[in-house]
């Protein structure tokens, strides 16, 4: 099981552009990004925190895991009709937590729940990026 092809698939497959000013980010894992090209891009990067893993029901026999990913939004998109980067940086956040929210009960059938966790606003306004770091929970009850 893949939780980072699974969150992938799950926003690129859902994706709205009409919600993000008729933009698609680009959708990646961070370990295939060597150098992002920030100028007048979106993306939309995925990462594991941890995965703890522990025994549940009657003696342990069977287990539950909890990936913790990150879903780290960022762009510095600018062109004639986007002149607010902030604004378009929270079309970019609202649609990833509809997509979460849609897709809460079995995303894939390997992942039982998707829980958002936290939303944290990473944006620097100095260096002109606005960033928003999901940290989700994909849960899955098994053997």
């Amino acid at each position: 099981m893949d939780e980072l092809l699974t969150i992938k698939s799950v926003l690129s497959t859902n994706w709205l552009s009409a919600n993000t000013d008729n933009i698609t980010p680009t959708f990646d894992i961070i370990v295939n990004q060597k150098i992002l090209d920030l100028a007048n891009n979106d993306y939309i990067l995925l990462y594991f925190i941890n995965t703890p893993v522990q025994p549940y029901g009657m003696g342990g026999t069977s287990w539950f895991e909890n990936n913790m990913i990150s879903i780290d939004i960022r762009t510095t998109y600018k062109n004639a009709a986007i002149t607010d980067i902030r604004a378009h940086a929270i079309k970019l956040r609202d649609e990833v937590k509809r997509i979460i929210k849609t897709n809460i009960s079995y995303p894939s059938s390997t992942i039982q729940l998707m829980l958002i966790e936290r939303i944290m606003d990473l944006s620097d306004k100095n260096i002109g990026i606005a960033r928003f770091v999901f940290n989700v929970q994909l849960k899955h009850y098994g053997s």
